[in-house]
């Protein structure tokens, strides 16, 4: 999970719901591309927690303060082509159509 702000320290308990919590006994932290123990982990840092509570894009702490992207109904695209026709006396062979009634 990536921390956005505050920060965790080994055996912290966190609160995941009003009955649940969990207590980090052990944390990995992304370093130069390798993962590696850590006892505490910054905002901005990628960890990894040894417990098998939590899922892919569970939230932990207040949503509202997370990030959000604002979507584009109609984006822009990211690669444009120009199509033109084939000058006459321009190198290489003239395209045809394989069908007849082009």
């Amino acid at each position: 999970m990536r921390i956005y702000s505050g920060t965790l320290h080994l055996r912290d308990v966190i609160r995941i719901s009003e009955k649940e919590k969990i207590k980090i006994t052990e944390m990995c932290i992304t370093s130069n591309g390798e993962i590696v123990p850590a006892d505490h982990a910054c905002p901005g840092e990628i960890v990894i927690l040894a417990d098998d509570t939590l899922k892919l894009n569970d939230i932990l702490g207040n949503e509202k303060l997370l990030p959000h992207k604002t979507r584009i109904d109609n984006p822009m695209p990211l690669l444009r082509t120009t199509v033109e026709p084939q000058k006459a006396g321009a190198k290489g062979s003239p395209v045809k159509c394989p069908r007849r009634d082009c």
